[in-house]
């Protein structure tokens, strides 16, 4: 890895012409951004981010009005994929329309960067940078359909991918028309398949995630009851409070206290 970072920048900021030894993933978490790329002018919008290969030239034209927030890092994508990986068949720029799902790896990335030098830090970042370019490569995977697949199948295995993406990323506010979109179901679809197939409703699957994440970070964490309820995506530590009581029976204290 050469470079990561998370800049928040004001309005008018800009990143001039510039290129990479080795790949450059970024994120733009908040605001939107216009990039000058060898195939011509191309937007970022919030939650999306851009993949950019070794020695392409690239610089931002603008940034929209307020401020910006996003992340980058510098590393050589090769090295961590698959012998199949699709990362071998792009070239120049490329946006990512499902970017904000890396969110939660660039945050950890970001953390361990900030720590002391050492073997078991390089362990860390070795392991997580396996992580990202393994979710790059299935954001970038593209599957031609086989007529002989059963179509009763092919839903199961996107009712399977919502399910994960809520397991793996409990944080993120998901919604129906969001999930529908990442798995090619109708939002209507995905719910009462999801539902047919799981005995809940995606969003009251996503709270039982989202409540498991929280046991976790209460037993093993120094975190506050607050800081965990907005890691978590809840609108207040009441909110928290309410809904971990409601499929607990029990308050977070009440949790934290006894399982430890």
């Amino acid at each position: 890895m050469m470079q990561i970072g998370e800049h928040w920048a004001p309005e008018g900021w800009k990143v001039g012409t510039h290129q990479h030894r080795f790949w450059e993933l970024y994120l733009q978490e908040r605001g939107r951004s216009c990039w000058s790329t060898p195939q011509g002018e191309q937007w970022v919008e919030p939650g999306q981010g851009y993949l950019v290969g070794p020695g392409v030239s690239h610089g931002s034209l603008s940034f929209s009005e307020g401020s910006q927030h996003f992340y980058f890092v510098e590393f050589d994508v090769l090295a961590w994929s698959s012998e199949d990986t699709p990362l071998k068949q792009l070239g120049g720029f490329q946006v990512l329309a499902q970017a904000l799902l890396l969110e939660p790896v660039f945050r950890l990335l970001v953390a361990e960067a900030g720590r002391e030098a050492g073997a078991r830090q390089t362990q860390i970042l070795d392991h997580v940078l396996g992580l990202m370019t393994l979710q790059l490569e299935r954001m970038l995977e593209r599957v031609t359909p086989d007529p002989g697949i059963n179509p009763h199948a092919c839903r199961s295995t996107a009712l399977l991918h919502a399910q994960n993406l809520m397991d793996t990323h409990p944080e993120h506010p998901w919604r129906l028309e969001e999930l529908g979109k990442l798995c090619s179901l109708s939002p209507q679809y995905l719910s009462s398949a999801f539902r047919k197939s799981f005995g809940v409703s995606p969003m009251r699957y996503l709270l039982r995630c989202r409540v498991n994440r929280a046991k976790e970070l209460l037993q093993h964490s120094e975190l506050s009851l607050t800081e965990i309820a907005l890691e978590l995506g809840f609108s207040s530590l009441q909110h928290f409070s309410s809904r971990f009581r409601e499929v607990c029976g029990q308050s977070p204290s009440q949790y934290r206290k006894g399982a430890r």
